[in-house]
């Protein structure tokens, strides 16, 4: 089902913008991974992989169901990261046939993938320092072992993750990407692997501010869709992708001492105009933005008022002459200057850009512009 109360909006020009910026800095030999996780990260799973899909190596997911659901968008290579949806024989088998490169990060997917005796590429994950999934230092050893007597399993990468990236001079990171490169380094002369085996840890934020941890590929996430975790000055030729907007659903006059929204947390001080857009915090609109976060109405600034509904809120269009009803409705805006960015409404919300992108509701329409 797609709703189409709402609609997101992602520029094609942007985005191949931003590959472009990200090329540049790697080598011709380094490979470029896509994450489209979480449904592109928000930005519609079908659409990113159209725009990007003659753009890169491979796409990267974290778990193994949008994976499957990818492959009928892609003949790109698949990479899962993070997690299996079950390792029961059958689902392995289906992610095996649709050629899905997997994850290995602790003994019992190692044991899993062991008894399936049917070839399936995998990536081995290191716990270099995140302390999330993946192999100590400790088991290295073992799971080369492992892996070389078993033919069938081929091992195409050895990864980790960064807990830090965006503090570039960490020293933290240093030690993550010094132990990554002699552990990964260990774990595939002892495995006995005489193919190439790409090695891959750089995030956005890494790939973008250190070279050194590029090894044979990267893996470019948030910054694909042109937002970044960096100042902004560390990232300028970026370029938002989305955009997301509504239509006003009803236009009214309150007057002084009116209540607006659930516990009446707004009281009329004046007489004003008010519109009502049909989207709430269902959708993925913030609900601490009640009160204090504003849309964009012909250009201009409309503050929300009241409290943030499951599925309408509402807005002050009292300075804003000749609103009516279906007029449209920025909610984040992709234009140059903008700051009604996820950015900006991340920082009103007291959380990150990630976050607030990965939570527009998947039924919303997208649309490629």
């Amino acid at each position: 089902m797609v709703f189409q109360h709402s609609w997101v909006e992602l520029s094609r020009s942007n985005l191949l913008s931003n590959l472009q910026t990200t090329r540049k800095k790697l080598s011709k030999k380094i490979k470029l991974f896509a994450v489209v996780k979480a449904n592109a990260y928000g930005h519609g799973l079908k659409e990113v992989i159209n725009i990007s899909n003659k753009h890169v190596d491979a796409f990267c997911f974290a778990g193994s169901e949008e994976a499957l659901q990818a492959r009928a968008f892609t003949k790109k290579r698949i990479i899962v990261l993070s997690y299996f949806a079950t390792l029961q024989k059958k689902h392995l088998i289906k992610l095996s046939k649709k050629e899905i490169e997997v994850p290995i990060f602790d003994i019992s997917t190692l044991r899993a993938m062991q008894r399936l005796k049917k070839e399936i590429k995998i990536h081995v994950k290191i716990d270099t320092g995140a302390t999330r999934i993946g192999f100590l230092k400790s088991e290295i050893g073992f799971v080369a072992k492992m892996i070389r007597d078993e033919a069938h399993l081929k091992l195409t990468g050895v990864y980790s993750h960064f807990a830090e990236a965006e503090k570039p001079k960490s020293r933290f990171t240093k030690n993550q990407k010094d132990l990554f490169n002699s552990l990964s380094a260990k774990l595939i002369k002892e495995s006995g692997v005489k193919r190439i085996v790409e090695r891959h840890i750089a995030c956005s934020a890494a790939l973008a501010t250190n070279t050194q941890t590029h090894f044979d590929a990267v893996r470019l996430g948030i910054h694909l869709y042109g937002l970044s975790g960096l100042p902004p000055l560390s990232t300028p030729a970026l370029k938002p992708v989305l955009s997301w907007k509504t239509h006003v659903i009803q236009i009214k006059k309150v007057t002084r001492g009116v209540t607006i929204g659930y516990n009446r947390t707004y009281k009329v001080k004046k007489n004003k105009s008010i519109a009502i857009i049909p989207v709430g915090y269902a959708d993925g609109l913030p609900r601490l933005l009640s009160n204090k976060g504003y849309v964009l109405i012909h250009g201009k600034k409309a503050f929300i008022l009241g409290t943030v509904c499951m599925n309408l809120t509402m807005i002050d269009v009292t300075s804003i002459p000749g609103v009516k009803r279906g007029d449209q409705v920025t909610i984040i805006s992709n234009e140059k200057g903008s700051r009604l960015t996820a950015t900006t409404i991340a920082k009103q919300a007291h959380t990150i850009n990630y976050e607030i992108v990965t939570h527009i509701h998947p039924n919303l329409k997208r649309v490629i512009v």
